[in-house]
């Protein structure tokens, strides 16, 4: 018995030792890890490569794809996570609880499967979005594709593919960062709104996002931007 409770102290303190490293890990991260890219400058960009038929990065020109178009302005209006990645496309309401689907009639994307734990604070999400982005997932459907993003015009891409996906399209245009992730992104805008916005801009923010405002604190907001 005595052999058996030691063993169960020792656990619950190993525990107790990890979860205080990984907070103090998460406060070196918000106090000293730099953003590879500032909310402005993503801004800037998605409005770049959404309103100019050539983009000068360098001493060369890109011509920004649909999908280059479409993604970035999603996570500019959006920061979800990589829910993107399986989304329907359709011209009506489904009865189907169990998918993400994207209604062009109603520009609304309905998120019913996305992380479970934050599933089970925020459960069936609705998000409008502005005619620009409805046009250009409108134009999507109107070429074949039943699918946001995907391998096919019928097939999503299998996780991690569209995290790839947004990091490819980022290199294009910032290619002296490498790797800047969806994950990124949250952080850029995390820490812009907590640096200029107000506690309910935070909020709303936080709820977009499905994560908690203290979550936002401990985890994506950086101090310091990469200038």
């Amino acid at each position: 018995l005595f052999h058996t409770n030691y063993v169960l102290n020792r656990f619950n303190q190993i525990a107790i030792e990890t979860k205080k490293l990984k907070i103090q890990q998460q406060r070196d991260n918000v106090n000293f890890q730099k953003l590879k890219i500032d909310y402005i400058r993503f801004v800037n960009l998605v409005k770049k490569i959404t309103t100019q038929k050539e983009v000068k990065i360098s001493n060369s020109f890109i011509t920004p794809s649909l999908d280059d178009k479409l993604l970035l302005s999603l996570y500019r209006h959006t920061p979800l996570r990589d829910d993107f990645g399986s989304v329907i496309l359709t011209d009506k309401d489904l009865t189907d609880e169990e998918h993400n689907y994207y209604n062009i009639t109603t520009s609304t994307l309905h998120l019913n499967k996305y992380k479970l734990t934050a599933f089970r604070v925020y459960g069936r999400k609705l998000y409008k979005y502005p005619p620009y982005i409805n046009n250009l997932i409108k134009e999507k459907y109107n070429n074949g594709f039943r699918v946001l993003f995907g391998k096919s015009k019928l097939e999503f891409y299998k996780n991690p593919s569209l995290s790839k996906m947004f990091q490819r399209i980022m290199k294009k245009y910032v290619p002296n960062e490498s790797n800047i992730s969806i994950n990124d992104i949250r952080k850029a805008t995390i820490s812009y709104y907590h640096k200029y916005k107000n506690i309910k801009s935070q909020e709303h923010l936080a709820s977009i996002m499905l994560h908690s405002i203290n979550t936002a604190e401990q985890i994506y907001q950086r101090k310091e931007y990469d200038d």
